[in-house]
């Protein structure tokens, strides 16, 4: 972007002498020259480019130093917005030489150079107070009063000093505490005290008192008025900046320090009032003062009232200390009040260490009353101190075999057993096992489990087997009947005795089966098919099969005849029974397990045909097929049974006449031969030839010899 800088430059004389001019710019460490020439009133416009310009620029002007550089300008980050510049330079250094003024002098010695008092102040650089007002012009223009109006008598900041006090006591006009010590420059002024020095912490008057405290206190810092009482509260005003007091209001009253003496006391007392205790000694200067003690000497080892106990432990452990109390005892632990300082416990708790076990107690046991040893065992006998002391035992001897409630169990072991030793609970069954604590304690199992051993057998029922409670004896066999303990105890049988053979259930099966079976001995599962093979678990007990594995298409007796036909058909699969017949159909078992058909039912499909006769004709046994036709005679199934034909032979007598054309299907006759044959009636009707009616019969005589064959 382009920027433009706007100058005028003129000769300090207003002379039209040519003067040589370069004016230049720094930025980025890179000076650049941008405008030369000579000029008398130069006025003109200066364009320059200027890339990513950001920052502040300094112009230069550089007329071999004998030129001063006065100048305004604004800048944002990315570019100069404006350029003023006024240029003031002379011809030479010399004062007055050749006729011409020196600018750079002060003629008025106002610490103001000539050339700012004509270009710049207006005022006369020949007199060093313009407007006469006993201030000069260079403090006006400093402290940026008028220097050319009277303003010696205004006060500008308010703080009742006028412009010409504050000239006289060198303080800033414009500003209230000119050294910013928090006393105004007014009251610094009245009191004779340095308004350009911070003096707020020094002692005008030396009374003990900073200034600036009695500037707060409204006091006077000239003269010691330490032992007057502003206020009137009793209280002295250096005692009471000695303690961070108010000397302004009454707070006699009051205790900052919360120990129960007021200001007012604190100060007749000789103690702090921002200290509860001023003298260190642990005890309050309140508790002291009721004592009639002192608070400002360390009397904590003393012994006021002369009963044993020193001051300090008095106080805090609630005593008095102005009269001997050393022989009571407040807590009703046992314990005199001298006893427990003696013991270093607390006269006003009875167990101090807070372990459930009295001071008293502690101290009779010689155990430490002041830490918690209750899980501690004093006499080594393995129960601690405290279930001794709840138990009224003596926890300096080993009392662990004794039985304190004479209820047959030793100390020790109800401790253990989490019982009560004070009372006899011998008689208890807390686990609910059928076992007493006496019980539990000669068994020796846990009277809190009532499975010790974990083999999830009862404790009692362990104990009454004469088993080890103590130890898994579950897979064990006590009675050596076969059956484990274990399942002895789940299904109620007694693991004392052989009860093998017995039948817990009355279900038919003996005990031990069921157990090698995997059956339920408490329950009836007769009916049951442990294996899921279709046949009962009774009947496989009986028949001497598994329960546990399918066998239903094995043969337990090689009849050729599986188990689950035998058991369904209601037979013996311990003996050979695949001859028997009894349904008197004459068909043996075997024939009918083959054939399909049920071997106590004559006509197992009830197709009115036997089975039998279903078997020798080859027709089905066990599917109702009496109206089928399989030799397309006409007759079904069920009418060939009933007239005695064959079914699968449409001319059962080979008389060449169809079983359901021939009057007599049975017997063989020659005229039903032609009145069976319809070939050879048609014939006969014609009057056919002879050749022709003998060679015809004779083909009808070859086909049913064929046909007969067939079906044979």
């Amino acid at each position: 972007m382009f920027q433009s800088i706007f100058f005028t430059v003129y000769p300090m004389d207003n002379s039209s002498r040519l003067v040589p001019v370069e004016l230049t710019f720094t930025s980025d460490d890179q000076q650049t020259e941008i405008f030369s020439g000579d000029g008398e009133i130069i006025e003109g416009i200066l364009a320059k480019s200027v890339m990513n310009v950001s920052g502040t620029f300094d112009v230069i002007w550089d007329l071999e130093a004998q030129s001063y550089l006065f100048m305004e300008y604004y800048s944002s980050l990315s570019m100069i917005t404006s350029l003023n510049l006024t240029i003031i330079f002379d011809y030479d250094s010399d004062l007055n030489t050749n006729g011409i003024h020196d600018f750079k002098e002060d003629s008025d010695e106002d610490t103001l150079i000539d050339g700012y008092e004509i270009y710049q102040y207006g005022t006369d650089p020949q007199n060093n107070d313009t407007d006469s007002d006993l201030i000069p012009d260079g403090w006006e223009v400093t402290m940026n009063t008028n220097a050319l109006v009277d303003d010696a008598t205004e006060d500008p900041d308010d703080d009742t000093l006028e412009n010409y006090q504050e000239f006289l006591f060198g303080t800033d006009p414009h500003s209230q505490d000119t050294d910013s010590d928090e006393m105004p420059d007014s009251w610094e002024y009245l009191m004779n005290l340095d308004g350009n020095f911070n003096d707020s912490a020094l002692d005008k008057d030396f009374d003990g008192m900073p200034n600036l405290w009695e500037f707060q206190m409204g006091l006077n810092a000239t003269f010691d008025d330490s032992t007057q009482d502003k206020d009137i509260d009793g209280m002295p005003n250096l005692w009471e900046y000695q303690n961070d007091l108010n000397a302004t209001r009454d707070d006699s009253a009051e205790d900052p320090d919360s120990d129960t003496l007021t200001n007012l006391q604190e100060y007749s007392f000789g103690t702090l009032a921002h200290d509860s205790d001023t003298d260190d000694d642990l005890m309050p200067d309140g508790w002291e003062f009721s004592m009639g003690l002192n608070g400002n000497v360390d009397d904590a080892a003393s012994d006021k009232d002369i009963d044993g106990l020193p001051n300090l432990w008095e106080y805090q452990n609630g005593l008095n200390a102005t009269f001997n109390d050393s022989g009571e005892d407040p807590d009703l632990d046992n314990l005199t009040n001298l006893e427990e300082y003696a013991f270093n416990t607390a006269p006003f708790d009875n167990d101090t260490d807070n372990d459930l076990m009295p001071d008293g107690w502690e101290h009779e046991m010689r155990l430490d009353g002041n830490f918690n040893d209750a899980a501690a065992d004093k006499d080594g006998d393995g129960m601690p101190n405290l279930w001794e002391y709840q138990m009224g035992l003596n926890a300096t001897s080993d009392d662990a075999a004794a039985d304190k409630d004479g209820d047959g169990m030793t100390n020790l072991w109800e401790y253990q057993n989490g019982l009560d030793a004070s009372y006899d609970d011998s008689s208890e069954d807390p686990d609910n096992d059928g076992l007493s604590n006496f019980q539990e304690f000669l068994f020796g199992t846990d009277l809190h489990d009532n499975d010790t051993d974990d083999d999830l057998m009862l404790d009692g029922w362990e104990y009454e087997m004469g088993l080890n409670g103590t130890s898994n004896d579950a897979a064990a066999d006590k009675d050596g009947d076969g059956m484990p303990n274990f399942w002895e105890y789940l299904m109620g049988l007694d693991a004392t005795s052989d009860d093998a053979a017995s039948d817990k259930d009355g279900d038919g099966m003996p005990n031990f089966w069921e157990y090698q079976m995997g059956l339920d001995a408490t329950s009836d599962d007769a009916a049951a098919d442990k294996d899921g093979d279709g046949m009962p678990n009774l009947w496989e007990y009986q028949m001497g099969l598994q329960a546990d594995t399918d066998d239903a298409q094995a043969d337990k007796d090689n009849d050729g005849m599986p188990n689950l036909w035998e058991y369904q058909n209601a037979f013996d699969a311990t003996t050979d029974d695949s001859q028997g017949d009894p349904d008197q159909d004459g068909l043996v078992n075997l024939i009918e397990y083959n054939f399909g058909t049920d071997p106590r039912d004559p006509d197992t499909d009830d197709d009115s045909m036997p089975d039998k006769w279903e078997y020798d004709n080859n027709l089905k046994g066990n599917e109702d097929d009496a109206a089928e036709d399989p030799d397309s005679d006409g007759l079904s199934n069920l009418e060939e049974f009933e007239i005695g034909t064959d079914p699968n032979d449409s001319d059962t007598d080979n008389d060449g006449a169809n079983d359901k054309a021939d009057p007599h299907p049975l017997e063989a006759r020659p005229d039903d031969t032609i009145r069976g044959n319809p070939l050879l009636s048609i014939i006969g009707i014609v009057s056919s030839s002879v050749l022709l009616v003998v060679t015809l019969a004779l083909v009808g005589n070859k086909i049913r010899s064929i046909r007969k064959a067939g079906r044979e």
